[in-house]
């Protein structure tokens, strides 16, 4: 389930035929009452534009139940006038979609077991997906984006992964341009990230052990 940005509206998605086949349904909080939208067949991970109408949702295909397709659903409106922003054409990736961090962004993630892809568009006015970098083999990235720079995790020449960063101003597009933040290190595996303001979380593994680093936006790190 997800809340709208106004907090008034709640979208959640329900099973009740148990084939994950989920169906996509909405309530007002305050007066409580279940609005007539239904869009069946979607997987349950939902975002809200920032117009506290729209809503981008994953369609699964009707006979494999892969997700296949991108939609928007405007509060109001049937699910058979649902825009399809986006087709995955590969069946060995699946698709997910969220909010940056910094709440400025909705990105479409397509992810396959050596490769992975992100595409985003602005959640004030969610249009043209923008792709990050293009999938490439063997290459996995994810991304976020907080305080004007985007961060990424990237096993690009980083068998144990590394951290880098693009300011807004320099343009998506071009892997090329991303700048190292944490490098890579032989004998620490970077397991995720989490952005925050000021500072970035990191799960570490070293040594068989996990352990969160704390990195400040200066690039100075400690260990808690």
């Amino acid at each position: 389930a997800v809340v709208s940005q106004d907090n008034r509206l709640l979208a959640w998605a329900e099973d009740s035929v148990g084939r994950r086949q989920f169906v996509l349904r909405v309530k007002d909080l305050a007066s409580g009452k279940v609005l007539d939208d239904v869009v069946p067949n979607i997987e349950p991970n939902l975002v809200w534009a920032d117009d506290n109408r729209t809503l981008v949702y994953i369609d699964k295909d009707p006979v494999t139940l892969l997700s296949k397709r991108v939609k928007t659903h405007v509060l109001g409106t049937m699910a058979a006038q649902d825009i399809q922003v986006y087709e995955e054409g590969d069946e060995s990736f699946y698709l997910s979609i969220s909010r940056t961090r910094s709440d400025q962004y909705i990105c479409i993630v397509s992810d396959s077991t050596v490769s992975s892809e992100v595409r985003c568009t602005p959640a004030s006015a969610p249009g043209q997906f923008t792709v990050i970098a293009p999938r490439q083999r063997d290459i996995e990235y994810q991304a976020d984006h907080l305080d004007g720079r985007w961060i990424f995790r990237s096993n690009e020449q980083a068998p144990n992964f590394r951290l880098q960063t693009l300011p807004d101003d320099a343009g998506l597009g071009d892997r090329g341009k991303w700048i190292d933040l944490v490098a890579h290190s032989p004998d620490v595996y970077i397991e995720q990230f989490e952005l925050f303001a000021g500072f970035i979380a990191i799960e570490e593994r070293s040594g068989g052990l996990l352990r969160l680093r704390l990195l400040k936006g200066d690039g100075e790190g400690s260990y808690v």
